[in-house]
């Protein structure tokens, strides 16, 4: 397979470690501004060349295009990918709102194409697991999960530097950036939920942490994400016959304690490879395979991820 890689950001230089594992013939879209980078990335890696116009590249044998550019650009790159008659993985979240996920899927239908998102959560062992336990305590009636990281870029923002991560025009924040995360896990296990609400606090005109709470009927759900203050990471489900603890952020989830309301403790736990190697394991395998089947279970969670984001976001 060769995997075209649209970016040469954070999330691409983790990711290239990964990719080395796989059978890939690896290439990578580059600006000028960053060719000195590339070229290094393109050393170390092995990468088989380097494109610095996006048309060149789209008109390559490439077979699947990997979109990792700031959130206000994955619509644009996707839909001109599709267009191109190419295969997609594009980072999260996907789009930003629904208006552009629709076009998007009306694009891939007509010319029969397979459109993923880069959400690692629905992959990983120790979350395929937790789906399965997910009833052993009984009816849940509540649900939290924290995922807090003081970003790196929160000082110069408070300076007045604004990256694209926290630049409102750009589709930055972090409902966008981090929740995405959460949101994810909650559509995963629970489904889609009858109606989300969001609670930001915002800076800038931008959201730099906020609560999300999505309504199930019967039970409710709070997803709290923060870039801008230092917390602990955590999940807690709650049911009427015990509990189920996770302690750490959900996108690096690797075990859980499921507690009995009769004091019982059962804990899994996994050890599990670096957190981006398995849904890339199986996106080669839903591509190579045409396994329209995962591809389609996998694009209503970031379909129903999307409404959430839709109907939360403050721009």
């Amino acid at each position: 397979m060769k995997l075209g890689i649209v970016g040469t950001g954070k999330i691409v230089q983790e990711l290239l470690p990964t990719l080395k594992k796989f059978d890939l013939e690896l290439f990578i879209l580059s600006t000028k501004r960053s060719k000195e980078k590339s070229l290094r990335l393109k050393e170390k890696y092995d990468i088989r060349k380097i494109y610095f116009d996006y048309d060149d590249m789209l008109n390559s044998d490439i077979d699947v295009f990997y979109i990792a550019l700031p959130n206000y650009l994955h619509f644009e790159f996707a839909k001109k990918a599709l267009l191109n008659n190419k295969n997609i993985i594009v980072e999260k979240p996907m789009v930003t709102s629904m208006e552009e996920f629709d076009e998007l899927n009306d694009l891939r239908k007509k010319n029969n194409l397979i459109m993923l998102e880069a959400m690692n959560i629905h992959h990983l062992p120790a979350f395929k697991e937790l789906k399965k336990h997910i009833n052993d305590i009984g009816k849940i009636k509540i649900a939290n999960f924290n995922y807090t990281q003081y970003s790196s870029r929160f000082d110069k923002f408070k300076e007045g530097i604004i990256e694209p991560v926290f630049d409102y025009k750009k589709k930055g924040g972090s409902l966008m950036d981090i929740n995405i995360y959460n949101i994810h896990a909650a559509i995963g296990l629970f489904g889609d939920s009858k109606k989300a609400l969001y609670f930001p606090n915002i800076e800038r005109n931008i959201d730099t942490s906020g609560i999300v709470v999505l309504d199930y009927g019967d039970f409710k759900v709070t997803l709290t994400g923060s870039k801008d203050a230092v917390g602990y990471n955590m999940g807690v489900i709650e049911g009427e016959e015990g509990y189920i603890k996770i302690d750490s952020s959900i996108n690096e989830i690797d075990g859980f304690e499921i507690c009995s309301r009769n004091k019982d403790t059962k804990i899994y736990k996994f050890n599990q490879k670096e957190r981006l190697y398995y849904e890339f394991e199986d996106f080669i395998e839903i591509i190579k395979e045409k396994n329209y089947e995962a591809f389609e279970d996998l694009l209503k969670i970031s379909y129903n991820s999307i409404k959430v984001l839709d109907s939360c976001k403050i721009f």
